[in-house]
């Protein structure tokens, strides 16, 4: 191996003709493995997280809904707080996991219940569509005991291994319940 090699530019000049054509040689051999190891790096990138990239099965008709009733969304901690939702399974079969919690608009986080208080919306599950189909209906929720403030309802849906598909419902705990 060439010893002027610490300064290859500089030295590029100075070197024989036997030592140039090793450096030639070498690089002749190294630039195609290069080059071989950084496509087979992306396709095997490219590979094994196409799953997680894929497109939600599931697609909600908007990003948000307004409360059908109350129709102010203005609501007590007890009150049941109902709104239109509708969406479309795009693929199937397809199992998907459906979560819903309560986000705390002014906190910026989701709720923290108090121990002994159970937000009973139906907060994870699992569902199993065999057919493409289009749903439309009305989701409830009973408010648990929250302080008065701005809340929503966030909901969302994936399926193992995509996207999620989301959507929420904004109200507000009258002050005085």
């Amino acid at each position: 191996m060439p010893k002027r090699l610490i300064h290859p530019v500089r030295n590029w000049r100075l070197m024989s003709a036997e030592e140039q054509l090793q450096i030639r040689d070498l690089l002749i051999v190294i630039v195609p493995v290069m080059i071989l190891v950084m496509v087979t790096l992306v396709l095997f990138t490219a590979t094994f997280t196409q799953p997680l990239r894929a497109a939600a099965p599931f697609v909600f008709s908007a990003p948000s809904y307004a409360p059908s009733s109350p129709a102010d969304g203005r609501v007590c901690p007890g009150d049941t707080l109902e709104w239109p939702v509708a969406f479309t399974v795009q693929r199937a079969p397809v199992m998907v996991i459906s979560i819903r919690s309560i986000w705390d608009v002014d906190d910026n986080q989701t709720v923290t219940l108090p121990p002994g208080n159970t937000f009973n919306a139906g907060s994870l599950n699992f569902t199993n569509y065999t057919e493409v189909t289009s749903v439309e209906r009305t989701a409830k929720v009973v408010i648990p005991d929250l302080a008065p403030g701005q809340y929503q309802i966030r909901s969302a849906v994936q399926e193992f291994n995509s996207q999620a598909a989301a959507y929420f419902v904004s109200f507000e705990v009258k002050d005085g319940c």
